[in-house]
């Protein structure tokens, strides 16, 4: 990995913003819950905290390349971050001052969501700006490996220091951490350029939904996924828990976390050192292990099997992701790149508090949570492996009214 930074000088800049954005990231929730429940919040209160948050991920997910393109990649991250701290540093005034309410942390939920949903499809496109094209598979692998370890820090630092400390303190800890992310921001490249013939938002999402139709290996991986996280995750989030409660194991779903958590980290590791083809197949395939992981949970197999299928799911869950980003950088035209993160994230991160909602009417139907999970599984991992097996070769055609894929990326330009 010393090789890759070496030959890409901005990548460490940017995999330390990444972290201490991840790790504040994975705070926030546990903050939001503290200080909700700190006052004598009820389940009602806290529900509604959290479930603001889901309401801008679409917002996001489609405008963010079109302002990426106008206020610069750079600028977008700069901004989203500085509004997430001043609103973390603003909740720590006000709990010092008593003045808290539900509808603020509503508020702040909210912002921490839409500053989320505007980053990531811009991420995704402007990694090919910072590091080489022939290094894409190995800096998505750093990406996954530093904020997968973020992201597993994040909830036990917060939920560790809140519980020793004044909690408007530890909002201010997390406006410091935020503001730290922001700071190696300013050694990297502006990113896209603004665009002096504007077509309007309207067009620009017009273009771009043409365009990710038209090329069947995205659309395929990207609206399988959203019927694996629609079905297949919701149900596996919120069924696997009840389940196992339900068998008196309940303390095995705390061990399933960790075996994929751990498994995520073996992954962006293993993830350096692939080379695959057919990545639209891969993609697919990766998703499966979390569905045989729903099933041995129905089923009540026995902890090595649980744990085992737990650890794969994580692995193959870091893997895909990684070879995914990495495709969709090599092979989608600059312009258009920043739309297809948008549509993964719309359907992934957006549409996953939707199944959620869902659950409860989707047990009524199948009579119990253990024969919901069965189901779903077993139909999802049927449907998913026959994607797979019908997925083309590339995930585009390679043509776009002219453009290259990577037009000017992919080559670690100097600072525009």
């Amino acid at each position: 990995m010393t090789d890759v930074l070496r030959r890409n000088p901005r990548l460490a800049a940017f995999l330390a913003s990444r972290f201490a954005y991840v790790l504040g990231a994975g705070g926030a929730p546990v903050l939001l819950t503290l200080t909700t429940l700190h006052d004598g919040g009820t389940l009602s209160s806290l529900a509604f905290v959290l479930g603001a948050g889901a309401l801008p991920a679409v917002f996001g997910a489609l405008v963010s390349k079109w302002l990426s393109d106008r206020i610069t990649t750079r600028g977008l991250l700069l901004a989203t971050t500085v509004c997430w701290a001043a609103a973390a540093l603003t909740t720590g005034v006000l709990q010092l001052a008593g003045m808290v309410t539900v509808l603020w942390l509503c508020v702040v939920s909210f912002v921490i969501e839409l500053s989320a949903a505007l980053q990531y499809p811009s991420l995704g496109s402007y990694l090919p700006r910072i590091v080489r094209k022939e290094d894409l598979v190995r800096a998505n692998s750093a990406r996954a490996f530093t904020t997968g370890i973020a992201g597993i820090l994040g909830p036990a630092v917060f939920a560790f220091t809140g519980s020793l400390i004044p909690v408007a303190v530890a909002w201010f800890l997390l406006a410091a951490v935020l503001t730290a992310s922001a700071l190696p921001l300013r050694r990297l490249p502006r990113g896209e350029a603004f665009e002096a013939e504007d077509p309007g938002v309207w067009r620009d999402l017009r273009d771009g939904w043409t365009y990710f139709w038209s090329s069947t290996g995205l659309w395929l991986v990207v609206v399988t996924s959203g019927v694996w996280h629609f079905f297949g995750w919701s149900i596996l989030s919120v069924a696997g828990p009840v389940v196992l409660r339900d068998a008196g194991t309940i303390a095995v779903w705390g061990w399933v976390q960790s075996a994929r958590a751990a498994g995520s980290l073996l992954g962006a590791l293993m993830a350096s050192r692939l080379r695959a083809h057919r990545v639209p197949r891969w993609a697919l395939l990766s998703l499966c292990p979390a569905l045989v992981l729903g099933i041995l949970l129905s089923l009540d197999a026995s902890l090595a099997w649980m744990l085992a299928a737990a650890a794969a799911t994580g692995i193959a869950l870091s893997v895909g992701g990684v070879l995914w980003a990495s495709a969709v950088q090599r092979e989608v035209p600059a312009h258009r790149m920043g739309q297809v993160f948008g549509y993964d994230y719309l359907f992934s991160e957006a549409i996953n508090p939707l199944g959620l909602l869902f659950v409860p009417v989707m047990v009524l139907l199948a009579g119990t949570e253990r024969a919901l999970l069965q189901h779903a599984s077993l139909i999802l991992l049927l449907a998913v492996v026959l994607a797979a097996l019908l997925a083309p070769r590339r995930l585009t055609s390679g043509t776009d009214g002219g453009a290259t894929p990577l037009d000017g990326a992919g080559t670690a330009p100097a600072d525009r």
